[in-house]
């Protein structure tokens, strides 16, 4: 119940399918093997935050947002080529007016 208060994205992933199971024991189950999955991460972060020298931490922020920029560039780049294939769109007119006459989908 704890781990379902906290706003980290992943934990709401993992907590909807735990939630979907119907049996509140396979649930919590569910969820406790999450929390036990995410503990080397979280542990390995908070080890590497106590073998960095002191002035590579006061530039934390930095050194984060700096790392976020370059993932997300990353993660642009990666996607352009996908829209120089010319792939119609979910809700492209072509796409739309091919599955019309069928509202399962399976043309």
């Amino acid at each position: 119940a704890i781990m379902g208060l906290s706003p980290c994205g992943l934990v709401w992933m993992a907590l909807v399918p735990a939630a979907a199971l119907g049996d509140p024991l396979l649930s919590a189950l569910g969820m406790i093997a999450f929390g036990l999955g995410t503990v080397p991460a979280l542990t390995s972060v908070v080890l590497l935050n106590r073998l960095m020298a002191n002035r590579l931490r006061k530039h934390g922020r930095t050194i984060a947002a700096v790392t976020l920029i370059l993932a997300g560039m990353v993660l642009f780049f990666r996607a352009a080529p996908l829209q120089e294939q010319n792939a119609p769109a979910c809700h492209d007119d072509a796409v739309v007016a091919s599955t019309a006459g069928d509202p399962e989908g399976t043309q």
